[in-house]
């Protein structure tokens, strides 16, 4: 039986959820396309394109299940601030560093059938028509795990100029799952290569050197 605590914080968890895609489709016009691509049982591995604070809160505001994130861990240093990413399903890690203690949480997220977000290249790509090199550390999350791969665009319809605006429009797909072979040792190169293949999914909607294609 779950615990008193455990149930505010699933409560707190749904209504924060609700809260946020509620003002994200009022005042940022988002569009959602392709949910039907994201599943409601068994661990995923959500990886997305980075260019805005409000990514985060886009992807996990409109799925029906918990994605549990990476933040920095200067995040958890203020306890009401803490609170509310923890709510929305943020664990820390600290960055630029080998965070054993994150990378098992990562492990144990899946292998209890959780949702894990993970930005691949990293950090927010602040050149909007510039693709910024992926870490393979996804796959290595996926393949261990024997968990698909959902890959997600966020586009913001306005560029970059004006992509903090309200009313500006944004579409976000969540495109078909990705089973990679587990049963095969993948090399370095291989790794890599699997990675860029995930992000030509995610960046799909580039097209004409980097200009975002609202249309398609």
């Amino acid at each position: 039986m779950r615990s008193r605590v455990d149930r505010v914080d699933n409560a707190m968890m749904r209504f924060i959820r609700t809260m946020i895609s509620i003002w994200m489709r009022l005042f940022y016009k988002v569009e959602v396309l392709g949910v039907e691509n994201f599943p409601l049982q068994g661990s995923a591995v959500l990886c997305a394109n980075h260019t805005f604070y409000k990514d985060l809160l886009l992807l996990g505001s409109n799925v029906k299940r918990r994605v549990r994130w990476f933040a920095k861990a200067e995040l958890f240093r203020f306890p009401v601030f803490s609170q509310l990413i923890t709510w929305l399903g943020a664990f820390p890690v600290k960055r630029g560093k080998n965070d054993r203690g994150a990378v098992k949480t990562v492990y144990d997220l899946l292998a209890n059938g959780e949702v894990v977000g993970i930005f691949p290249e990293g950090t927010r790509s602040k050149d909007w028509t510039k693709r910024l090199a992926a870490k393979k550390g996804f796959v290595v999350f996926a393949l261990k795990t024997k968990t698909p791969i959902i890959p997600a665009s966020i586009i913001y319809r306005e560029g970059p100029f004006k992509r903090s605006q309200l009313f500006s429009g944004i579409k976000v797909i969540f495109h078909k799952p990705v089973v990679l072979d587990y049963e095969k040792v993948y090399s370095n190169e291989e790794l890599t290569s699997t990675g860029n293949d995930i992000m030509n999914i995610i960046y799909s909607f580039q097209s004409n050197g980097g200009i975002m294609d609202w249309h398609n």
